[in-house]
């Protein structure tokens, strides 16, 4: 079957678009945290329990987490449930590297009702299995839960900047002033990948998926 103009398109700039084009990186999320949405998409959770070991872009990073864990009560015969508001978490991630979240998980219940208003946790580069340096970030309550808002809130915006300081000194050594770093630009090919996805069929869509996977 001859390939179409559009598909061939797609291929040659697939072929010669730079490496961060299909790059990847991947996150892990502690298990004290639900992850609720990622980068504009409701993320789901399993009949057990939820992957936390993400999969994520080269860049910056929308996801929505929310704290719950669940603590015995005094008499042994009930459960205590402690659980957060969703918090947005924004963070810049490098090509091809690991990271982690990484928390100092609360012993009580009052402890634990503490920590789901204020979060402390890190997020460090793994390397060889053991943690290398801290990666800034921000987190930020969110006034709703809701399905919708939550994944409008995760959703990635561009042409912005991301303020990539820790908004809590107490999990970071960075230096308290904000920085602003700006967004790079979409690269020529990464601009010429989109039009010509808008431009293809569904039919070439799929040819052009399968000859990814290929």
């Amino acid at each position: 079957m001859a390939i179409q103009p559009r598909l061939k398109a797609l291929l040659l700039i697939l072929l010669f678009a730079p490496g961060s084009l299909l790059a990847e990186s991947h996150l892990t999320i502690a298990k004290a945290f639900n992850v609720l949405a990622v980068n504009g998409t409701s993320y789901a959770k399993g009949l057990i329990s939820q992957n936390r070991d993400l999969t994520l872009r080269t860049g910056k990073n929308r996801l929505v987490i929310e704290y719950e864990e669940v603590f015995e009560s005094d008499d042994d015969d009930n459960f205590d449930i402690v659980k957060s508001t969703p918090f947005l978490l924004e963070v810049y991630l490098q090509k091809d590297k690991n990271y982690q979240q990484r928390i100092v998980k609360p012993a009580s219940v009052k402890a634990a009702k503490q920590f789901a208003s204020q979060p402390l946790f890190d997020i460090v580069e793994i390397n060889d299995n053991q943690p290398g340096p801290k990666v800034a970030f921000t987190i930020t309550a969110l006034a709703s839960n809701n399905t919708a808002f939550l994944i409008q809130q995760s959703r990635l915006r561009q042409n912005t900047t991301l303020d990539l300081s820790h908004p809590n000194p107490k999990s970071s050594k960075m230096p308290a002033q904000k920085s602003l770093t700006a967004e790079p630009p979409p690269s020529m090919a990464s601009k010429m990948l989109h039009y010509w996805w808008q431009q293809a069929t569904p039919e070439e869509r799929e040819a052009f998926l399968e000859a990814i996977n290929n």
